[in-house]
């Protein structure tokens, strides 16, 4: 994970918590379903120890953007930063 840097096109996994009810159950009751594994895609727009901000949209002004998100760092689990297509790719 130490090789994502800020401005970089990344998929992050990471673990979310699940559920939470509206009205009082009864302990023996509430369903086991575990954790949530997510899956985030966009841009690096901060990273330190303690959290990453991903942005989906990002406009013209790449200090602009839309839909960011911060996810604790405790929660990832990987971060894979996509390489851009070469022009032979294209």
């Amino acid at each position: 994970m130490a090789s994502a840097k800020v401005g970089d096109l990344a998929v992050v996994d990471w673990i979310d918590s699940r559920g939470v009810s509206a009205s009082w159950s009864m302990l023996d009751d509430v369903r086991n379903d575990g954790v949530c594994a997510m899956q985030s895609v966009g841009w690096i727009g901060k990273i330190n120890k303690e959290m990453l901000l991903i942005c989906p949209h990002v406009g013209d002004d790449p200090k602009q953007v839309c839909g960011e998100m911060h996810i604790p760092m405790v929660a990832i689990t990987k971060i894979r930063v996509v390489e851009p297509a070469t022009e032979e790719e294209q």
